[in-house]
């Protein structure tokens, strides 16, 4: 319902709009006020939301025998290629050799922990090593 009728209190369009719209109108109307005259007016209807991205076009069944490996040996020559490169353009490439998407990012990701574990355990061999040593 549109309220074009000007109120010079707020109580009295108030008071109107609960009676011809329930108390729940503000839910549906902005209350606008302009030197002094209150009114309603109709709130927009919102925006559609965006479809979210489907994730269902990223799961699937990887199509190559051996996935899980095969995804370390893409990020191992990623990484000895460029040792800064991007988590985002290893999976394009595991993708793009038919590796389904969360596998490879499960992959990469426990990929890049071997590696953090097999630092820490190099730098503590040689600190052990330097400890005997002397």
């Amino acid at each position: 319902m549109e309220n074009s009728k000007k109120y010079s209190a707020k109580s009295s369009l108030v008071r109107f709009m609960k009676k011809s719209c329930g108390s729940e109108f503000l839910e549906e109307f902005t209350i606008h006020n302009e030197d002094g005259l209150w009114w309603a007016q109709a709130k927009p209807a919102p925006a559609p939301a965006p479809a979210p991205a489907s994730s269902a076009s990223l799961r699937g069944k990887s199509t190559v025998a051996n996935a899980c490996s095969m995804v370390w040996e893409i990020a191992a020559q990623a990484y000895q290629e460029d040792p800064k490169a991007k988590r985002k353009e290893i999976l394009a490439q595991c993708v793009a050799a038919g590796i389904a998407y969360y596998t490879a990012r499960t992959q990469l990701q426990r990929y890049k922990a071997a590696l953090r574990d097999q630092a820490y355990c190099s730098k503590a061999l040689l600190k052990c090593a330097a400890a005997t040593a002397s």
